[in-house]
């Protein structure tokens, strides 16, 4: 009987511990993860759209000053995001890591990008069929980047 409760509450203690690192690594991942998107959107997308780097956007990661929406797109993007991903994809999606950030990246695509973004009038990412392409590619980069730090699931 006590030999039972050890096995149950050793048991316990592992579930636990594998639960808190994989939070922790959904954290390091996301943070990894929206560095990334963010130096794709900033450096890498206008340079294929053939527009200058855009100043406004450059902003968001270097001034110091962060104003209430820079910091909510930061938490979104490096905590609810992964958060999300551990809690959700992690244990229901069987894939491996990387094709499992792909979904997750292209998911997020489909609602940040095409579902959200417009609907708070925010207008297309950049505007037009190849700036969307685009930003599919920054979002599935995010996924896969986010999906090969937190690992597969135990």
């Amino acid at each position: 009987m006590h030999q039972s409760l050890r096995n149950m509450a050793g048991a316990l203690e592992r579930i636990k511990e594998n639960v808190l690192t994989r939070w922790r690594r959904g954290l390091l991942g996301g943070v990894l993860a929206f560095l990334a998107f963010n130096t794709l959107v900033i450096y890498v997308t206008p340079k294929f759209l053939g527009e200058p780097l855009d100043v406004a956007l450059a902003m968001i990661v270097f001034h110091v000053d962060f104003s209430a929406a820079d910091l909510i797109r930061f938490l979104v993007g490096s905590a609810v995001f992964p958060l999300v991903y551990v809690a959700v994809f992690l244990p229901w999606v069987p894939l491996p890591g990387a094709l499992r950030g792909l979904v997750f990246g292209g998911l997020l695509w489909l609602l940040v990008g095409m579902v959200v973004t417009p609907a708070v009038g925010a207008g297309w990412f950049f505007g037009g069929l190849k700036a969307a392409l685009l930003a599919l590619m920054t979002h599935l980069t995010y996924g896969v980047i986010l999906g090969l730090v937190v690992g597969p699931p135990v």
